[in-house]
């Protein structure tokens, strides 16, 4: 990835010394993360429900990490070691009508925003890709759940999001961040069930242009198909499924950073066809067990990252 002309010379853009933000980080064990959920049913076909909650994410430790490792010439990885954790706060208000429409507005705030950035690094006329520490990342969404059944035989489920995305930094590395934008997605899934045995599916992803931290993302979609046989009573299953038909599950990224432009092109191996075997022993009444979360899943989970 080599970076081109923007709104800016070439020398500005590499004049700035690449910053952390060195202030303390916040290593306190204290604060309180409250959740809350109301649920009003006016009568059987009409609920409403309003939560809350205030949760703390902390970096993994790979973000944490100050080693360096180039991608190519003009382009190298660097993690911070000075990351704070973010916090965020997020009010969701929904209505379900007849137990199957459901149409939700939603609201985050979140400080100290963890995000994926790409900076100019003066010294080594570069750029890095590093995590930062956004001041403020604000969020607005609307979301439409409709599911319909057509035939004994047809169904399918629809989910439609709009939603805003604000994000504000007055200091990243010498410039002002301040970036908002308005986007969609489409996820669509129709099911056909050709017999007691066999069922088929196809399902379709769409997603506006969006802008997400410094990364301006271009439309994207993708649309992916699936088969399910059953044979020994409904012992033994098959499950056959095509991820990515078309090839189009890439992402086409520009800066969305003030004074720098350059171009990312990510495609990976996503056109995948997977089948899937399985057999049920014994009686189909036992229970599954219980999964429990504890701090060692949470730590493990921070590692992974």
């Amino acid at each position: 990835m080599e970076p081109s002309g923007g709104t800016s010379s070439r020398a500005d853009q590499f004049k700035r010394q690449p910053d952390y933000d060195r202030t303390s980080c916040d290593t306190s064990l204290s604060g309180l993360f409250p959740s809350a959920a109301l649920n009003f049913t006016a009568n059987e076909n009409n609920t409403v429900g309003l939560t809350y909650s205030r949760r703390i994410t902390r970096p993994g430790y790979d973000a944490l990490n100050p080693f360096e490792y180039f991608l190519d010439r003009y382009t190298f990885n660097r993690g911070n070691p000075f990351l704070k954790p973010e916090y965020t706060n997020t009010f969701d208000l929904s209505y379900t009508l007849y137990k199957k429409y459901t149409l939700s507005a939603g609201y985050s705030r979140t400080t100290d925003g963890i995000a994926e950035v790409v900076l100019p690094d003066a010294e080594k006329s570069a750029l890095y890709q590093t995590n930062a520490n956004l001041a403020e990342q604000i969020s607005y969404s609307l979301n439409l759940t409709a599911p319909f059944t057509f035939t004994k035989w047809w169904s399918s489920n629809t989910n439609i999001t709009l939603f805003n995305n604000q994000f504000k930094s007055p200091d990243l590395s010498g410039q002002v961040l301040d970036n908002n934008q308005t986007a969609v997605q489409v996820y669509n899934s129709q099911n056909f069930t050709a017999s007691k045995t066999l069922s088929i599916e196809l399902s379709g992803n769409y997603q506006s242009k969006m802008i997400y931290g410094t990364f301006r993302f271009k439309p994207r979609y993708t649309v992916d198909a699936g088969l399910n046989k059953s044979f020994a009573n409904k012992k033994m299953n098959m499950k056959l499924a095509v991820n990515d038909i078309f090839k189009t599950r890439y992402a086409k990224i520009s800066s969305a950073y003030p004074g720098l432009d350059y171009r990312i092109f990510q495609r990976g191996d996503s056109r995948t066809m997977r089948l899937t075997l399985s057999y049920k022993f014994g009686s189909n009444e036992i229970k599954p067990s219980r999964n429990r979360s504890t701090a060692l899943d949470d730590e493990a989970g921070r590692l992974k990252k």
